[in-house]
């Protein structure tokens, strides 16, 4: 199921850890929030893990969502590095 991943949905998961906010993404992405939601809740049930603790305030990684996204920052920026270098927010890798 692993190798039925979308690299968009992973390109989303990414810019969401690294901005700590679906909306934020969403508009960064100019898709709508509902639409970055159901990415990481695809990504969330292909691998079967949860990428994120969310509460109505917060938003972190869980120790599976630290992981794919060191796994993936690195890999996404070698692929196209222009869609990533501007943003130098903080990630959200607490837990």
């Amino acid at each position: 199921m692993l190798n039925q991943i979308n690299l968009s949905d992973i390109r989303s998961f990414v810019l969401i850890a690294r901005l700590g906010n679906f909306t934020k993404a969403a508009e960064e992405l100019d898709v709508s929030r509902s639409h970055v939601s159901r990415q990481v809740s695809s990504l969330e049930k292909q691998m079967g893990v949860t990428l994120f603790i969310r509460t109505t305030r917060t938003l972190r990684l869980t120790h599976a969502g630290q992981d794919l996204y060191a796994r993936c920052e690195q890999a996404l920026d070698n692929i196209d590095p222009v869609s990533y270098t501007h943003l130098t927010l903080p990630t959200i890798y607490s837990v």
